[in-house]
């Protein structure tokens, strides 16, 4: 017995030493094709893993975004890619050195199999990503949202699982259906084609080169000269073409790297780390200066805002013994997933009630949030003064604000910095100046003006900020709200506000970007400092009065992602104010949130992997949703039994919701189906009779 336990110990422990030394051959293998394997690795996770990237295939195959075409454009760029894989790869395993040392283990044949078979094997698995990533980009439409599909989802995934296998079989045969031009050269005949510099590439690695340099030049020029137009590539394309050429342009570097046993790599990462101190292109888009500030403080703003509302209130007999509805709403965070749920509440609620707007005094954004509550009340301006809008605002021959927002937001906002980030923008990291052109954030901020003017005719996001409440048009700027858009300090851990009221003293730890540049801030650009999604969107570079640089301003939900905080102090300081009146006052807080885990907050389970490293930053990337959890807590003490607390949000929503800033029709229809609910749920459907029930938000 002890001898056949031995025999099978011994077994097993030839069959580990057979898959590690496997293993460290294919690693032997794949390190000079490293740029093929990241690239592949990167498409997997934003295709196939990323809420974002799953969300963008999915968009592809519906109705209205999907067509030939564009099918057509997005297979070509897969076939770019997964060429682009295969054939550096394959060609990095051709120099001699390289061939030399991937090959330089025991067992020889296996190695030499391996540099025949992985670069093709690599090729194709950009296919079966794809086909991964449609599979879980279909699985996901609930019987409740209803999509009509240009594209069948099973069809999409069989072709990119079969063009995987096709594609694998064409780069083993090609010698058969091409000729010798086009061999791959069989490992017993390597030694026969070393080559030792990219000078000896046969022409058709050359011609393939040259194709790459030119796409990428375009791809360049392009993104940097007109952001918004590149974006009709659309961001999948943008990524699979710089994907494809940074494979090319990585191999280049790892090539020489090996031959002259230079870290190019390393030189490259201290230049960016040193030029950094120099070539800041990420100044804040301004627009003239701001020669006064006649802004009016927030507490005697609201006093002259409530008066007359409060008279026409009481004077109406129906509202005898009712006191007035006053709504002050914070929107959280969550790029394009908060702009749309948020513009589509505000929107709902105004279309249910014209009269909507004439109560809500204040709004608090965070991040999208702050690009929802943007929206809104540029649409009340727009159609108050009788702007020439597209029929994608109008139902029934009138204007919907429901209806305009989804005009507005259904555009892909990523694709334009996405553009600049991974070309013009990549580029500054190796320039000792700054190039103004390259910068990734002006990229989303024009994107926006143009899709606004697109929509509505009018470019109010690409005017300043404070021009919105301009006094040329009185019956336009009555009827519209404060607007507080929160941003973070980066230098102080502070928070920003851009608002069209000065801050009052109860405002603690928070600055006036007004009064900090005197400058005039445009809209687009004032929503994005509240906005400045990590990585997508780089920090703002803030300069004040003097021309000096302030500090930094990132997105507002590093501080606190609810907007609960600055909507706290703004209620203090109107209560105060109000005096007597608040008693005729029914204080409204609507809580926009979009988090659809959000009621599971409270239900984290702990894990003890890797807790003594991951427990510091844990501690602090949760932290903003601790503070945002307890001001709106301390929020619901201070209404009091007088107020009104309701939380409007996609808790339990079961179609797709993602993070980012594209969504498709599926995400927003799942959005609009929640709010038919909340609607549904409104006694009379009147937003003003608003109670503070919970049950579209407990998912039964």
């Amino acid at each position: 017995m002890s001898g056949l336990l031995r025999n099978y110990f011994f077994k097993f422990l030839g069959l580990v030493c057979f898959v590690w030394t496997w293993l460290l051959d294919l690693w032997l293998v794949l390190k000079p094709c490293r740029f093929s394997v990241i690239s592949l690795v990167f498409g997997f996770v934003f295709f196939g893993i990323a809420p974002q990237g799953i969300d963008i295939l999915r968009a592809m195959m519906e109705t209205g975004r999907g067509n030939m075409l564009s099918f057509l454009l997005f297979y070509s760029c897969i076939w770019l890619w997964a060429l682009s894989i295969w054939y550096w790869a394959r060609h990095m395993l051709r120099f001699e050195k390289i061939y030399n040392n991937a090959t330089a283990t025991q067992n020889k044949a296996r190695a030499m199999k391996m540099v025949e078979e992985v670069p093709r094997a690599l090729g194709a698995l950009a296919f079966w990503s794809l086909w991964f990533a449609v599979i879980k980009s279909g699985a996901k439409y609930p019987d409740d949202v209803q999509i009509e599909l240009a594209i069948d989802p099973d069809w999409f995934a069989y072709i990119y699982f079969y063009s995987g296998i096709i594609f694998y079989i064409f780069v083993k045969i090609r010698r058969l259906l091409f000729g010798k031009k086009f061999q791959l050269l069989g490992s017993e005949q390597l030694h026969q084609e070393f080559i030792n510099k990219f000078t000896q590439m046969p022409t058709i690695a050359k011609v393939f080169a040259e194709v790459l340099v030119v796409v990428s030049l375009l791809a360049f020029i392009w993104t940097t000269m007109d952001p918004v137009g590149a974006a009709s590539l659309g961001t999948s394309n943008l990524l699979l073409i710089a994907a494809a050429n940074w494979v090319f342009i990585g191999s280049i570097m790892v090539f020489y790297s090996e031959k002259y046993r230079v870290p190019i790599f390393l030189i490259l990462l201290v230049l960016a780390f040193v030029f950094s101190a120099w070539n800041d292109n990420h100044i804040m888009r301004t627009r003239g200066e701001l020669v006064t500030d006649t802004r009016s403080n927030i507490d005697t703003h609201f006093t002259k805002w409530l008066a007359p509302r409060l008279q026409q209130w009481q004077q109406n007999p129906a509202n005898q013994g009712v006191a007035y509805p006053l709504f002050l709403v914070a929107a959280e965070g969550g790029g394009i997933r908060a702009a749309y749920w948020t513009a589509t509440v505000l929107g709902a609620f105004q279309d249910a009630n014209n009269q909507f707007s004439d109560h809500v005094y204040l709004m608090s954004g965070v991040s999208g949030g702050s690009l929802g509550i943007a929206t809104y009340t540029a649409m009340l301006k727009a159609n108050n003064e009788k702007a020439n809008v597209s029929d994608e605002c109008l139902q029934a021959g009138r204007f919907s604000y429901q209806a305009c927002a989804h005009a507005f937001l259904q555009n892909d906002f990523l694709a334009p910095p996405a553009g600049r980030m991974l070309y013009g923008d990549l580029l500054q990291r190796f320039i000792p100046f700054p190039v103004a052109s390259f910068d990734r954030a002006a990229a989303i901020e024009k994107a926006w003006e143009s899709s606004w003017e697109r929509v509505t005719g009018t470019d109010y996001f690409d005017q300043p900020f404070l021009d919105l409440y301009a006094k040329e048009n009185k019956a336009a700027s009555t009827n519209l709200p404060v607007m507080f858009l929160n941003g973070t300090w980066v230098e102080k851990g502070f928070r920003t506000v851009t608002s069209n009221v000065q801050i009052g003293e109860k405002f603690q730890t928070v600055k006036d970007l007004h009064r900090v540049t005197k400058k005039k801030i445009r809209l687009s650009t004032a929503i994005h400092n509240s906005a400045r999604f990590t990585y997508v969107s780089p920090a703002a570079t803030v300069k004040d009065a003097k021309d000096e640089v302030w500090g930094h301003v990132v997105d507002g939900g590093y501080f606190e992602n609810s907007g609960t905080v600055t909507l706290a102090e703004a209620f203090h300081t109107i209560k105060a104010s109000s005096g007597s009146d608040w008693s005729k006052i029914r204080p409204v807080v609507l809580m926009i949130t979009n988090d659809p885990h959000q009621d599971d907050a409270m239900e984290t389970d702990s894990t003890p992997l890797a807790n003594e490293v991951m427990s510091p930053l844990n501690a602090m990337l949760n932290t903003r949703n601790g503070r945002g959890s307890l001001a709106r807590a301390q929020m619901k003490e201070y209404l009091g039994s007088q107020g009104v607390f309701k939380e409007i949000g996609l808790q339990h929503v079961t179609g797709p919701v993602p993070l980012g800033w594209m969504l498709s029709h599926a995400a927003m229809n799942t959005m609009d189906t929640r709010m038919k609910c909340y609607i549904e749920e409104l006694k009379d459907s009147d937003p003003l009779k608003i109670s503070a029930g919970q049950q579209c938000n407990s998912g039964e």
